[in-house]
């Protein structure tokens, strides 16, 4: 026996010593792992404290509206305290509910993790808090293995002894990915409510508290039944949690959701050819890291306003040019269950995507309930045993029910059969396209968007009706079913009883392309550019990168070079049929119309645009000198050195005309494109700045007297030439018209001392737009659109005249020198040391002017 206890206690001693060592020996490897592990971590947690994610850079316009945004990830920093107080218990409710109260790992929740995922036989939950999640993101990586768990837990711990519980929040309500390219809050918000995180409600906030689990999958636009129902799951987190009141989480249950269009962009929305070609210019000088990553900060030139209005403008003028041209015919059919999709809810806008038929938004899916009646509610004291409802409240109650609901079925009874008051017309936006079908095709054309029905405009309704398709089957015209592009207007007093109602407008994309850009020739900022028709379907900018015919619009250049040699606008050349012999042979001009006028003024032959007064000009001062002034004014295109350079042979671009003929308004100063302002870098530092100092003179390639004569004389082409139409602008302004060899391309310059525009139309494969389809015709009244919104509230003023120019009554049709009392005569401008001496003669009466106005 007492060899035995002597074996046991040697047995137990063996075992203790065995004991001992392996603790010791797995707190050597514990404190070996430990030390491993920790050699992986940063030394320093500025990586958080100093988090500088990968940021957008955003552009805005001149008064301030962000109009496009360059980024590998969509993502917008803010501080945690710009984040709603109700935004960051929705996530936290969401993802952690015990953040507030843990050191970084909850200990309690990994285990109700564990069992849950055991119970279920597979991961139905995870165990990551907010902080774990803050360091995998930024810190740790994505792989998924036991050592990266163990590292995640040791730097949340470490996370959470150097930073406050807000600043970790808001680094993860910042980085956190919440779909659709959406990375933070800011973004998210704006991706799918198009709204800041301020504005966001209670709903709006569960929703996108709902995603991080399954951003790829669970977003509203995916999967709207599984986003919704991780919503109703956060919205009963904040409620159990005592972030929300039970009336508070109803309301929020029982709220529509609207979210932006699903196939909306969430790079550039606004502006879309100014804002590619800000882009080239960062790109091509900075980088694309720097753009894509870096958060610059790009202040333009831009006027939205204006630049809304030149958008309307041009397209509005292409569809008239392509009803004028003729109809192209539907867009689709549809028929059964498709038609009946597009005739419910809205009507469907139409986009450079086309349409679609499936679209909660317009279906008025995500609309709320119709509001429940006001129903009179007995109460029943429940912390009192043997309570209950007694007989005559119970009955009280039902009876007051059912009356509530019968009054709910009479009031929509009448609602339904109730004709509509003169306002209730469809809410529909006059400058948005929408999707219709033909629901009856003769004797009228009636057509239906969503669950309204139209009338077409008259003109528009007998296209449609002599309209035949050139396509098999043969002679086939509209049918019920058929989708046309349409806009609506209100037509007044043309419904019945003489009430408002809308009618559609054919608006079919046109076949013909344009482009628009305005500047102000003070300063050379520019204020709209439009490059085409639908940025959607062609990114090709026709005002920076098409080179094209300009015909006459070239002519104000080289009336410059002739006014800069010492002619005037009396100046006397013949219109008549006349040839040149060139190097290449012999070259004869002609006219638009093949008539010749004879005599004629310089300021009639301008404003007239006469060919083969522009052909003898440029001959007797050599092609050269046309040349020179175009190079000085800013124009670097190739040029032909050619006689028919008189005629527009050389092929330009619309903005270095543009900026070219800014110099006459200006004044004779160089008018140099500016489109940025200012340019920062994430940290407020300034890039670029591009304010001109106060005072300092321009570059001035022509006199201010040169530059003032030949803006008189384009005042001609607007008061007597090719731009009458333009005289419905109401204030003073001088243009130039433009019409290529066989009417491929079409042009109107036009300005006042504040604005200038011009406009091409033309066709990107060179054909001709059709006949008679000159600058005048096609271009003008799109320019004429442009300019009265653009210039609403602006005051009407003439241009300044310069110190050296003095007036002289003429006769300008004749240029001769006239009496006061002459009809038809006027005051002319001249260039000091140019007045004809017949001017100088007492007998007619003749008085100068240094006037300076």
């Amino acid at each position: 026996m007492t060899s035995f206890r002597r074996v046991a206690r040697a047995a137990v001693r063996v075992a203790l010593v065995a004991a001992v060592g392996a603790v010791a020996l797995g707190c050597a490897l514990g404190y070996r792992m430990y030390r491993a592990f920790e050699s992986d971590l940063p030394a320093r947690l500025d990586v958080v404290t100093d988090y500088r994610p990968l940021r957008a850079s955003q552009v805005f316009s001149a008064d301030g509206e962000m109009i496009g945004q360059f980024y590998v990830e969509k993502r917008v920093l803010l501080p945690v305290d710009a984040i709603p107080l109700t935004v960051r218990r929705a996530f936290v409710a969401a993802e952690d509910a015990r953040f507030y109260s843990h050191g970084g790992i909850d200990y309690l929740g990994v285990l109700r993790a564990a069992w849950a995922n055991l119970r279920a036989g597979r991961v139905v939950q995870g165990g990551s808090t907010i902080t774990q999640q803050v360091a995998k993101l930024l810190l740790v990586g994505r792989e998924r293995s036991l050592s990266r768990k163990v590292r995640e837990a040791m730097l949340a711990h470490r996370i959470e002894a150097r930073l406050g519980k807000d600043q970790i929040l808001g680094i993860y309500l910042n980085h956190v990915y919440l779909g659709q390219g959406a990375y933070g809050i800011a973004a998210a918000a704006g991706a799918y409510f198009g709204k800041e995180p301020k504005d966001l409600s209670v709903a709006e906030a569960a929703m996108l508290a709902g995603l991080p689990k399954a951003p790829g999958r669970a977003t509203p636009f995916r999967d709207f039944p599984r986003a919704q129902a991780r919503q109703r799951y956060v919205i009963d987190q904040m409620r159990n949690l005592g972030f929300l009141s039970e009336a508070d989480a109803e309301t929020a249950r029982r709220e529509a959701l609207v979210l932006v269009s699903r196939g909306r962009s969430l790079t550039n929305v606004a502006a879309p050819y100014f804002v590619e070609t800000i882009r080239r210019y960062i790109a091509d000088n900075y980088g694309d890291e720097e753009l894509l990553e870096r958060g610059l900060r790009v202040y333009t030139t831009l006027d939205m306003r204006r630049q809304r209005v030149a958008e309307a403008a041009l397209r509005g003028g292409l569809e008239d040019l392509q009803r004028r041209l003729g109809f192209a015919g539907p867009v689709g059919h549809l028929d059964g269950a498709e038609l009946r999709k597009l005739l419910r809810g809205r009507p469907r806008p139409f986009g450079p995507a086309g349409y679609q038929l499936d679209d909660a938004e317009t279906d008025d899916q995500l609309l709320l309930p119709e509001p429940r009646p006001a129903i009179p509610m007995a109460t029943i004291d429940a912390t009192q045993p043997g309570n209950h409802l007694p007989e005559p409240m119970a009955k009280y109650v039902v009876g007051e029910a059912r009356a509530a609901r019968r009054a709910a079925e009479a009031e929509a009874r009448a609602a339904r059969s109730a004709t509509k008051p003169a306002a209730a017309l469809p809410a529909v936006d006059p400058d948005t396209t929408y999707a219709a079908a033909v629901v009856a095709a003769g004797p009228h054309v009636v057509l239906a968007s969503g669950a309204s029905t139209f009338a077409v405009d008259p003109a528009d309704e007998a296209r449609l009706l002599t309209w035949q398709s050139p396509e098999p089957p043969a002679h086939a015209r509209i049918a019920a079913g058929d989708v046309l592009p349409v806009r609506f207007h209100i037509d007044p007093g043309a419904g019945p009883r003489g009430r408002p109602r809308l009618l559609a407008t054919l608006a079919n994309a046109p076949a013909v392309q344009g482009a628009l850009i305005a500047l102000d020739p003070r300063d050379g900022h520019l204020l709209s550019m439009v490059g085409g028709y639908d940025y959607g379907k062609s990114q090709f900018n026709r005002a920076f990168q098409a080179h094209r015919q300009i015909g006459s619009a070239i002519k104000p250049f080289i009336y410059a070079a002739a006014v800069d040699r010492g002619m005037t606008e009396m100046t006397i050349k013949y219109d008549a049929p006349v040839k040149f012999k060139t190097a290449s042979g012999v070259w004869a001009p002609h006219n638009y119309k093949r008539e010749y006028l004879g005599p004629l003024t310089l300021r009639t032959a301008i404003a007239k645009s006469i060919n083969t007064v522009s052909a003898q000009l440029v001959a007797e001062m050599g092609v050269d000198a046309v040349v020179d002034t175009m190079r000085r004014l800013g124009v670097r295109s190739p040029l032909p050195h050619a006689l028919s350079l008189a005629l527009g042979t050389a092929d330009l671009t619309l903005q270095e005309v543009a900026y070219g003929l800014a110099t006459f308004p200006a004044g004779g100063e160089l008018v140099t494109p500016l489109f940025i302002t200012r340019l920062l870098d994430a940290d407020g530092r300034v890039l670029e700045e591009h304010a001109a100092p106060p005072g300092k003179p321009r570059p001035r390639p022509l006199s201010a007297e040169t530059a003032y004569i030949v803006t008189d004389m384009m005042k001609g082409v607007v008061e007597i030439g090719t731009a009458k139409k333009a005289r419905e602008l109401g204030r003073p302004a001088g243009g130039k018209t433009g019409t290529s060899t066989n009417y491929r391309d079409a042009w109107f310059f036009g300005f006042t001392p504040e604005l200038l525009c011009g406009v091409w139309i033309g066709r990107d494969d060179f054909k001709p737009i059709a006949h008679d389809a000159t600058g005048g015709q096609v271009a003008l009244p799109v320019w004429l659109t442009y300019m009265r919104e653009a210039l609403r509230g602006v005051p009407a003023r003439d241009f300044p005249v310069p110190p050296g120019i003095l007036f002289a009554r003429a006769d300008p049709e004749r240029g001769l020198a006239a009496p006061p009392a002459q009809k038809g005569s006027r005051l002319v401008p001249f260039k000091r040391g140019t007045l004809p001496p017949a001017f100088k003669s007492a007998a007619y009466g003749a008085r100068f002017s240094d006037a300076e106005f």
